[in-house]
C-alpha cells in the first residue's frame, strides 16, 4: 500500500513459525517446539493438541534473517511485493513432540487451521533465498543442550532456595527437595 502510495520500496515478509536458540517458551508467541521444551524441562507430560496431525512450518531465525538482508539490500525496485519465508515443509506436532522425547498427553482440540505450509518459490527464485537449517535437524543437536541448561538453571534455583529454608513452609520445602534430586538424577544420566 505505501509502495503504491508513497513510491516507497517495501517489501512484505510473511513468516512461517520461527524457531531457534533463546526461542520464547511461553506467552502468545510461543511455539510448539518452545511449549515441548518447557514442558520437558520441567519433567512434564508434552501437552498435543487433538490429535496432534495438525501440520505447521517452522523456519529457523537465521533463515529469516538472512532473508530479510537479501531483500533489504536488493538493488532492484520490489514495490510492495509479498514474499513467503518458510521452509517449504510442514510437519505434525506429533512428529516434534517425537523428535523431542518423552511422555506425551492429548489434551481437547481447539479451533485452528489443521495445515499451514508457506510457498517460498517467489522468494527463492527473486532472491536467491534457500533456508539452510532443517528442523529435524536443529531439535536433535539442541534436544541434548536446551532441556538440559533449562534444568540446570532451574536446580540452582532450587539450591538457592532450600539455602534459606526459613522463608518456605514445609510442604514447599519438601517438593523443592524432590524436584531437586529428580533434577540432579536426570542431569547424570544425560
Amino acid at each position: 500500500m505505501f509502495s503504491d502510495l508513497y513510491g516507497l520500496e517495501t517489501a512484505c515478509l510473511r513468516y512461517a513459525n520461527v524457531f531457534g536458540n533463546r526461542q520464547r517458551n511461553e506467552g502468545a508467541y510461543c511455539n510448539v517446539i518452545g511449549v515441548f521444551n518447557r514442558q520437558k524441562a520441567n519433567g512434564e507430560k508434552l501437552t498435543i493438541v487433538g490429535d496432534g496431525e495438525q501440520l505447521r512450518d517452522f523456519i529457523n531465525v537465521s533463515d529469516v534473517v538472512d532473508a530479510n538482508i537479501k531483500v533489504m539490500d536488493y538493488p532492484m525496485d520490489v514495490m510492495g511485493d509479498v514474499y513467503n519465508v518458510g521452509s517449504g515443509k510442514n510437519y505434525s506436532v506429533n512428529q516434534i513432540a517425537e523428535w523431542i522425547g518423552g511422555d506425551t498427553m492429548n489434551i481437547e482440540p481447539r479451533v485452528e487451521p489443521r495445515v499451514s505450509l508457506l510457498d517460498n518459490t517467489k522468494l527463492s527464485k527473486v532472491f536467491k533465498w534457500i533456508p539452510k537449517i532443517k528442523l529435524e535437524n536443529w531439535i536433535q543437536n539442541e534436544k541434548s543442550t536446551v532441556p538440559r541448561k533449562q534444568a540446570e538453571e532451574r536446580l540452582n534455583y532450587l539450591k538457592s532456595e532450600l539455602a534459606h529454608e526459613g522463608y518456605h513452609d514445609g510442604w514447599t520445602l519438601q517438593g523443592m527437595r524432590e524436584e531437586k534430586e529428580w533434577l540432579e538424577k536426570e542431569l547424570k544420566k544425560a
